[in-house]
């Protein structure tokens, strides 16, 4: 059933299991309890969210969060065990499904019980991501910064991640430039930041504010994979020194390398999930099936 104020009482006393989704706006936070999922689910705007109960107790919580071009995000997921968690993944699929969905994301953290439960429940895995917390580098210094992308700019980012994406992880997560900076929504003040040479993009970087600070990517061109250290370190230095957590795809590998040489550490690492949505195809009369079988009946 849908998530009302009514439950809450009903949460605080049921001790759900932390959530277990991670949206990009909370990659560097502590673990989120289901009150506090619930408590930022219960005001309906661009969220969704529903509960299962086990009479007078809640024994699950998921909430949706839209991101644009018919794409959603799982932003709450908790259960008590996994076959709640695989009623509640179903649930939401045919609900936002019958509402226009076609695409549903989901963030995991690597060897979370609920894994099994997403494959079970029709989750493609789209890759991991690693987040590093970066500190001062040593031995690069007067560096330019980086230069600010204008809107018009954004195509060429799209284009930075055709070259660097594979192909079937571009396939799932972003065949279009608008379902691509979909998955970027709800970020807040987000900054796209850029490193040019020769007018040609050799890197993007996405900066967005954290609770602990600085959240950041990154997308290097094949042939610019040797800069990743100057790429970080610009980085820090457009957010003047506070820490910087930065998420690095499974896919770039040297950017991975480099910040694992600079001896930044590992603090998380995450499993995508794409879920896509089936539709329902629209009625057809019987007069329309007919001309489709090449006649039409005579009036």
């Amino acid at each position: 059933m849908p998530l009302s104020p009514l439950h809450l009482p009903s949460l605080l006393l049921s001790r759900l299991p932390p959530d277990e989704t991670w949206s990009r706006d909370r990659l560097a936070d502590a673990p989120r309890s289901a009150v506090k999922a619930a408590l930022h689910h219960v005001r309906p705007f661009r969220w969704q969210a529903w509960v299962a109960m086990r009479g007078p107790w809640v024994s699950g919580l998921i909430g949706a969060s839209y991101l644009g071009y018919h794409t959603w995000e799982i932003s709450a997921l908790s259960a008590v065990d996994g076959d709640e968690a695989l009623f509640l993944l179903g649930w939401a699929c045919r609900h936002l499904a019958m509402g226009g969905g076609q695409r549903l994301l989901m963030r995991l953290q690597a060897e979370s019980p609920l894994e099994p439960v997403a494959h079970k429940a029709g989750f493609l895995a789209l890759g991991c991501e690693d987040l590093y917390l970066l500190s001062e580098t040593e031995g690069i210094g007067g560096l330019e910064p980086l230069a600010p992308l204008t809107p018009l700019q954004l195509h060429q980012a799209f284009q930075l991640y055709i070259a660097s994406a594979p192909s079937w992880v571009r396939a799932l997560e972003g065949p279009t430039l608008g379902q691509w900076r979909a998955s970027f929504r709800g970020l807040g003040r987000g900054q796209d930041l850029g490193l040019w040479h020769k007018g040609q993009l050799l890197a993007w970087v996405r900066l967005w504010p954290g609770a602990k600070g600085t959240v950041a990517m990154a997308l290097l061109h094949p042939s610019a994979q040797g800069r990743a250290k100057e790429v970080a370190a610009r980085a820090l230095q457009r957010c003047q020194r506070q820490p910087v957590y930065f998420l690095v795809p499974s896919y770039q590998q040297g950017l991975a390398a480099a910040l694992e040489g600079e001896g930044f550490p590992l603090l998380r690492r995450f499993v995508n999930f794409l879920r896509p949505l089936a539709q329902l195809a629209p009625a057809v009369s019987e007069t329309a099936s007919h001309q489709v079988r090449g006649w039409a009946p005579i009036q």
